[in-house]
């Protein structure tokens, strides 16, 4: 009942009543009138006073109902017409609008009402006739092709994000504005979202441009990874693209990706990475560590942040993960609910970002895995040292100067606060603390092992520690 009722309201009521739906309707022009029918259909709700039993006729009859118009319904999308325009209304607010907009079924002043034949109106035909005219006299030349072209009216602009109007001349050279494109050449660019694999707002494309089906082949390994192989809650083109990376069926297909160019569609905004082969081994090495993140999340305003994929998002973007780990401490030391993650999780981004910092090019470790396990552990003893009815209240407080100090980059401050408390309980401060004055990097990721096991839960450590 309860999905029936959100399919009605969230799927049906939503699509059907849409402005991009209704504009279609006269297009199918079938004897069904969707729009009346989705009027007919009702949501379900049981009162806390009803019983099941004795209003459980009318509930079925109802339910029978909505059935009926729901088989209507999926009849009427599933026609040639209705594939044809209310799956193409689908494509172009959901894939093609991430790429180019604004102009012909775009433009809020077109008058042709069928996008199909809009689009081979604005694209094809000036093709066709661009190819058949006589371009001895053009003067001009498209900045793409070298084609000869007769004027500069073709340009950029309902390219997202990456064109600009011709008018502002302050993006060209000396104010002299001579980008422009040929006909053939702009046809090809509105078939930029059949390159990109979508997932949500979500988009990406691997230029393996050594040639053309190569090209083809990977991405359609991309989009095939997200269509079968990831199920529907943990679906990412992040997932997709370490899935790819981390592929051993065959060893010489492992690093097929290396140096090859990885753009990004997200928040309306390309990102261009080179997936260098050090990226690579990255990633392979810590698979475990990689997979283990998968799911964990923390909540900023309304929207989830997938800690899997703001790792990912950062090697990418060749940045350390130093920010990520200072937030999700802080956030547990806050106490801030919406967190749904554990100290596992931090401790495999420190992990992952104490190879990554280990050198500029490199990537080799100068903290190893087992030091930083080392470190987790010493602030678990530590911690356990504690009476335990003050415990979490000092814990908390010690974990916000420290916290403090590595914000700060204050070396001193941060082993001052650690002499302090443990001479208060008379233990020794570890041996392994004092590399914290070894450089910065290493101070940072000590520390925030450190500050890891001094949130962690006491009996999950010493569980974990036995394994």
């Amino acid at each position: 009942m309860k999905n029936l009722n959100l399919y009605i309201k969230n799927v049906l009521k939503y699509y059907f009543k849409s402005s991009s739906y209704k504009a279609a309707y006269p297009l199918i022009d079938a004897d069904f009138n969707p729009e009346v029918e989705v009027k007919r259909l009702k949501t379900i709700n049981l009162k806390k006073k009803d019983n099941f039993n004795e209003i459980k006729a009318e509930l079925v009859s109802q339910v029978k109902e909505n059935f009926e118009v729901i088989a209507k319904l999926i009849d009427y999308a599933e026609s040639e017409k209705g594939r044809k325009y209310l799956a193409g209304k689908n494509v172009i607010y959901t894939l093609i609008k991430n790429n180019w907009g604004g102009v012909c079924f775009f433009d809020r002043n077109t008058k042709e009402k069928d996008f199909y034949i809009d689009f081979e109106t604005y694209f094809v035909e000036p093709v066709n006739k661009y190819l058949e005219a006589d371009k001895t006299k053009y003067k001009y030349h498209c900045t793409n092709c070298e084609r000869s072209i007769k004027d500069l009216d073709l340009d950029y602009s309902f390219l997202t994000n990456t064109g600009f109007d011709k008018r502002k001349s302050s993006h060209v050279w000396n104010h002299n504005n001579d980008l422009a494109m040929c006909p053939i050449c702009r046809l090809v660019y509105t078939c930029m979202p059949a390159g990109f694999t979508f997932i949500q707002r979500e988009g990406i494309f691997i230029n393996s441009n050594a040639n053309i089906q190569e090209m083809v082949r990977i991405n359609r390994v991309m989009k095939n990874d997200l269509s079968t192989k990831l199920d529907d809650q943990n679906k990412s083109v992040y997932r997709a693209l370490v899935g790819m990376a981390q592929e051993s069926d065959v060893e010489k297909h492992r690093y097929e990706l290396a140096d090859i160019q990885v753009v990004r569609h997200e928040n309306d905004n390309y990102r261009f990475n080179l997936l260098a082969k050090p990226v690579l081994t990255l990633i392979n090495r810590f698979e475990k560590e990689l997979k283990n993140l998968i799911g964990a999340y923390f909540e900023e305003g309304n929207e989830r942040q997938y800690i899997f994929q703001q790792v990912v998002k950062n090697i990418l973007d060749n940045q350390n993960l130093f920010l990520l780990a200072h937030k999700l401490i802080y956030y547990k030391v806050a106490n801030y609910e919406q967190n749904y993650y554990d100290r596992y999780h931090i401790m495999n981004v420190l992990k992952i970002n104490s190879y990554f910092t280990g050198g500029a090019r490199e990537m080799t470790q100068t903290i190893t895995l087992d030091e930083l396990e080392k470190v987790r552990e010493d602030a678990s003893s530590f911690k356990g040292e504690l009476k335990s009815d003050e415990r979490e209240q000092k814990i908390r407080g010690i974990a916000h100067q420290l916290l403090n100090a590595v914000k700060t980059v204050n070396r001193g401050l941060f082993m001052d606060i650690l002499l302090k408390n443990y001479s208060g309980i008379d233990m020794q401060v570890p041996k392994i603390l004092l590399r914290i004055f070894d450089n910065d990097d290493n101070f940072r990721t000590i520390a925030y092992a450190y500050l890891t096991g001094l949130i962690g839960d006491t009996k999950e450590d010493n569980k974990e520690s036995a394994k």
